[in-house]
């Protein structure tokens, strides 16, 4: 969808239609006017698109919250309005089912080449070890270039890590497990295998 605005290419093809065509009827001209008009309403559109999408720290473990952030950048001629986009946030596991979700509403945003931070107020906090996959994507319904909407990047979570200890101990009753009253063995060496 394109927004409808006067510009001089408009004026020009105006022009040329009115006063040009009715004395030329050369194909060629027709289809470069075509051409023109085309480059002009494509270089005077809106893109939205995400950028630097990832999530925030660099060792990622078992249950602990991950927090996300990334940029959407504007290449817009128009203002944009918050309610003409959303940012729809997916974190996939390897077998592709996604374990996390959430929507971002837009804002408004007046100028090219500018892009706007966002996080995600909620964290990701992983269940399992893994390698996952992070999704932004951002729907514009004014958008020219669906093309770059989508900004994707992986990211490995490891075990929590973890202590193992325990007692060598005299077991006086037999029953496999340390009672109080019986006391421990010194100098032993436990080897974990």
């Amino acid at each position: 969808m394109f927004n409808t605005f006067f510009s001089p290419a408009l004026i020009i093809g105006i022009i040329y239609r009115r006063f040009i065509s009715h004395t030329n009827k050369n194909f060629k001209s027709h289809i470069f006017l075509l051409m023109f008009f085309s480059l002009t309403i494509k270089t005077f559109s809106n893109d939205l698109r995400p950028a630097d999408c990832k999530p925030d720290g660099g060792e990622f473990t078992v249950n602990a919250s991950i927090s996300i952030s990334f940029e959407v950048c504007f290449d817009f001629d128009f203002p944009v309005f918050a309610n003409e986009w959303t940012i729809a946030v997916d974190v996939l596991d390897e077998n592709s089912i996604n374990v996390f979700s959430g929507v971002i509403p837009g804002v408004d945003g007046n100028g090219p080449g500018n892009c706007i931070p966002f996080s995600v107020s909620t964290p990701f906090v992983p269940t399992a070890a893994g390698t996952y996959t992070l999704k932004i994507h951002v729907s514009y319904n004014q958008d020219i270039n669906n093309s770059n909407d989508i900004c994707t990047t992986t990211f490995t979570v490891t075990p929590q890590p973890g202590t193992i200890k325990g007692k060598k101990f005299n077991d006086k009753n037999g029953d496999g497990s340390f009672d109080v009253d019986e006391p421990g063995l010194p100098n032993w060496i436990i080897t974990l295998s």
